[in-house]
């Protein structure tokens, strides 16, 4: 076989190899991206913002018919002006998507969209607020020790709740957090339900001396003590049934040295203490001193 016959041999084997390699991949299919899982949805009871003319936790002034939302925690605040955390509110057949620039309601760590959400004894889904509201959670108070009033776990803006979805009063809110999955789009969120919480633990009940008897007068913990021109302070009392005072006072003791104006009063109230301690102590009577015109020392 010549030089010139070879040469066109061989190019004509590597255009037929490079042929059926280009057939196979245009043959071989292609692969696609897996789906992003859609974002969670639950349903919250959701609030007004109102506030017109004050500022969030971003740096927006809120303006008349502004369009964003609170949430309870900081992880998820927007810069002012970007949308970088959203949610999509669905309510009564109408949806839209807001930014999220406050913090709030009630509280500012309550991540309850997070697997990892603070209050862990929590269902996911269901916001602390709700839970204090609804069953005496945290004792019923948010992080702050305020009594919670309200259920609520978003608030919105007027204009996203009047305009955007037509609301008239605080109520139920399908809310999608959008940064956790991909937006299902309007009329497409289902809300999930979050697990019950298992019911709270019966109070323990106090112990008492026997023939005693334990008074609650709706306070807990330690209270200041009374004093002249005070009342007595509250607290849990425990006293025997019959009279109240104790059925032998002592001698009160001498005036400090130096201060004849001083003049002992025994007071016929008690010293407040813990529940438990003041239910298996005896009663003491609480002793203390007056004067008009104390001398210089």
């Amino acid at each position: 076989m010549s030089e010139g016959k070879l040469r066109r041999f061989v190019s004509v084997a590597i255009l037929a190899c490079l042929a059926s390699v280009a057939a196979q991949i245009q043959a071989a299919p292609a692969t696609e991206e897996p789906a992003q899982a859609l974002a969670p949805t639950y349903r919250i009871f959701a609030t007004r913002e109102g506030l017109v003319g004050r500022t969030t936790a971003n740096g927006h002034v809120i303006r008349p018919r502004d369009r964003f939302v609170a949430l309870p925690s900081w992880s998820v605040l927007s810069p002012r002006g970007s949308d970088m955390f959203r949610v999509r509110l669905t309510y009564q057949g109408r949806s839209v998507v807001a930014p999220v620039w406050d913090v709030g309601p009630w509280n500012t760590k309550d991540d309850y969209w997070s697997p990892n959400r603070r209050y862990s004894d929590l269902p996911v889904g269901r916001p602390m607020a709700e839970a204090a509201f609804m069953d005496g959670y945290n004792g019923g108070r948010d992080e702050w020790g305020r009594r919670i009033r309200l259920p609520n776990g978003i608030d919105i803006a007027d204009g996203t709740f009047w305009d955007d979805l037509g609301m008239t009063r605080d109520d139920w809110v399908d809310v999608t957090f959008l940064w956790l999955g991909a937006d299902p789009g309007p009329g497409n969120a289902v809300p999930i339900t979050p697990a019950p919480v298992a019911p709270a633990a019966p109070p323990t009940p106090v112990e008492v001396e026997a023939g005693a008897i334990a008074v609650d007068d709706g306070t807990s913990g330690y209270a200041p003590r009374a004093g002249p021109g005070l009342r007595p302070a509250a607290g849990w009392v425990a006293s025997t049934p019959g009279p109240t005072r104790p059925p032998t006072r002592p001698e009160p003791p001498p005036p400090p040295a130096g201060r004849p104006n001083y003049h002992p009063l025994a007071s016929t109230s008690y010293r407040p203490t813990s529940r438990l301690a003041a239910a298996q102590q005896p009663l003491r009577p609480a002793i203390w001193f007056t004067t008009t015109a104390p001398p210089p020392l």
